[in-house]
């Protein structure tokens, strides 16, 4: 999660980017949530989950890394407080967001 202070990134309350990479994962940014200053990154795949253990200061690194790769260098002075979670590392979830319920699944909704 990044503060970015005067939307920077130029986007709309609740707009996603997303990245299809041929490296290593996909990648989503959230703008503005909720109309806020705040923004979220999420990565994909077992890129995702080697990067979180490698802990909060590598996934902000990353996430920098990327944002100023799309909008220039200057994203790294924007970002006001910064913080990352590990989703996997969390003995009480399984992911970010809870799996459908097994009657959704069943009616083939979501």
């Amino acid at each position: 999660m990044l503060e970015l202070p005067g939307n920077p990134l130029g986007l709309r309350a609740d707009e996603p980017v997303f990245e299809k990479s041929t490296r290593d994962a996909h990648r989503r940014d959230l703008g503005n949530v909720s109309g806020s200053t705040l923004c979220t990154i999420d990565v994909a795949g077992s890129f995702g989950r080697d990067l979180a253990a490698k802990g909060e200061k590598e996934m902000i690194d990353f996430a920098l890394q990327w944002l100023s790769g799309l909008y220039g260098s200057d994203m790294k002075k924007a970002v006001k407080r910064s913080h990352a979670t590990r989703w996997n590392a969390e003995p009480w979830c399984s992911a970010p967001f809870p799996p459908p319920p097994p009657a959704r699944k069943a009616r083939g909704g979501c």
